[in-house]
């Protein structure tokens, strides 16, 4: 049987779908294509032995004929979503398996041409075969026009669950300052500028965790220019106490070295950094939004209203004076849940379920 995966980025299919992406390789023939590839560079980990195309207008005939013997078509995020709706329309025999993510922007922004797709969303998932969503509140907001047997939540795209116990020591302020960093693409509906904002106000507070607050990721180029970060701001922000690190080599490493891992993001499909920071024992900070509170919630980190800097320097500054027990609960908590609902596992048993 031949399966097309259709990805926005390549990268996510080398890092957060690699799994989901095997599993298909070892029982289907399986096609991947992205509408963007990422190339590697001497500076990050993406390694990865996966055969991506691009699709682009040279690779499109052979796109088209690949989706014309296929039996499903499994596709991620918005623009492949769009893709894919079209591909059931020629070819009415490959089934569309959509799975719901990036729909912050689909929801939230006043762009008209985001609007244009939110109307349409309905007719896009009623040609699907199946739908898988990441989170409650995205398959609470688009079931309405699907029926109960046509999609179920798979939690995200899961994350390996760890053979070896961590133990993280407890911190206390002033004398063993908490690290706390933040780590996603640089946009500003990723919250980035309220980070800013918020840990700027903290170290002029406490003037002891100058150094000691970081920011990880890199910079996007794939979006809007008004919902880019620039290079100004951070440096801005280095300038008063921050450490930037770019795109950490090592990931594991990078959340072993923390203790507080805060995502304040206007919306998620469903964090994987909060999943693989929770499970490398950070407490962790969150927006209370779709994809954040999935995880985070039931006693398990610390949420706060989202786009507002004042809300996010509240809880940093409740992060900073948790008592050790406190903090102990939070670890605990959020690793029991993610074993709990997120392994990789369970998350690739779903899709097999259905496909």
């Amino acid at each position: 049987m031949k399966i097309i995966i259709l990805e926005n980025s390549s990268l996510a299919i080398e890092t957060i779908r690699k799994d989901l992406v095997k599993s298909f390789l070892s029982k289907y023939d399986v096609k991947i294509y992205s509408l963007k590839l990422i190339k590697q560079n001497k500076n990050n980990e993406y390694e990865s032995k996966l055969d991506v195309t691009e699709l682009n207008l040279l690779n499109l005939f052979f796109f088209l004929k690949d989706c014309f013997g296929a039996k499903g078509l499994l596709t991620f995020t918005i623009r492949p979503l769009l893709i894919g709706f079209f591909i059931s329309l020629i070819f009415p025999k490959t089934n569309f398996y959509p799975t719901i993510t990036g729909t912050g922007p689909l929801i939230d922004s006043k762009k008209i041409i985001y609007r244009i797709l939110h109307f349409l969303y309905p007719t896009f998932l009623k040609r699907a075969k199946f739908v898988f969503f990441h989170n409650n509140a995205d398959a609470y907001h688009f079931s309405k026009w699907i029926s109960k047997d046509k999609f179920c939540i798979v939690g995200g795209s899961g994350i390996n669950l760890k053979n070896k116990l961590i133990h993280k020591d407890t911190y206390s302020i002033p004398n063993r300052p908490p690290k706390i960093a933040c780590f996603s693409r640089l946009l500003k509906d990723k919250g980035i500028i309220h980070f800013l904002e918020a840990t700027e106000r903290i170290m002029q507070k406490y003037k002891f965790m100058e150094g000691n607050i970081f920011l990880a990721g890199m910079f996007w180029d794939s979006n809007f220019n008004s919902n880019k970060i620039s290079k100004d701001d951070i440096e801005k922000w280095i300038k008063r106490g921050g450490r930037f690190l770019g795109q950490p080599v090592n990931k594991e490493e990078f959340y072993l070295s923390l203790d507080v891992l805060c995502v304040p993001s206007y919306r998620e499909g469903l964090s994987n950094i909060l999943l693989e920071g929770g499970l490398n024992e950070c407490i962790l900070l969150a927006s209370s939004v779709p994809g954040c509170i999935d995880i985070v919630d039931d006693n398990c980190g610390i949420t706060f209203l989202p786009r507002s800097s004042k809300e996010l320097f509240k809880a940093l500054e409740k992060s900073l004076n948790l008592s050790n027990q406190n903090q102990i609960k939070f670890r605990l908590n959020v690793k029991t849940k993610i074993e709990s609902l997120f392994s990789k596992d369970k998350v690739i048993a779903k899709y097999h379920e259905r496909i």
